[in-house]
């Protein structure tokens, strides 16, 4: 923001830095005469330390609402005193719900490797592989390699 010198905003500007020390301390301190006489031309800092006022005003009011002696003192025993609690308040209570979690995870477990079982089980005990699904060779012969097909990618381990 451009303020120009001698304006009226650049004035406020200056006194401003006066009126906040002033605010600060005025029960000590009479208001300034160069402060005072600004204040009477310049609606803007009257509203500011109207709005000031305001605010102390607001402090003020709220410093009485603070509690009384007594129940600080009250406060204090409390602190000093804390209530009893049962011995096993910091003990972990069960779940609410159904069995614990460890259980559920190890009966799921079980599950899933029954079902390995089972599956592997038939699959091995039938006549197929487990690559097709087609039945396998009963032997692998030097016949048997003579009927590979020459075009079929051969897989080789690494």
């Amino acid at each position: 923001m451009n303020v120009r010198l001698g304006t009226r905003r650049a004035r406020c500007r200056r006194i401003r830095g006066a009126m906040d020390r002033w605010l600060d301390s005025r029960a000590s301190h009479p208001i300034p005469p160069d402060v005072a006489e600004h204040v009477r031309e310049c609606p803007n800092c009257r509203s500011y330390i109207t709005t000031w006022n305001a605010v102390e005003l607001r402090l003020r009011s709220a410093r009485e609402s603070w509690p009384t002696p007594d129940a600080v003192q009250h406060a204090m025993v409390r602190m000093q005193h804390p209530a009893e609690l049962p011995e096993d308040w910091l003990r972990r209570r069960p779940a609410p719900f159904g069995p614990r979690l460890w259980v559920v995870g190890l009966a799921s477990t079980a599950a899933v490797i029954l079902a390995i079982a089972i599956y592997l089980g038939v699959v091995l005990r039938s006549n197929t592989t487990l690559a097709t699904g087609r039945p396998a060779p009963p032997t692998i012969s030097v016949e048997a390699m003579g009927a590979v097909q020459r075009d079929a990618p051969i897989i080789a381990p690494r």
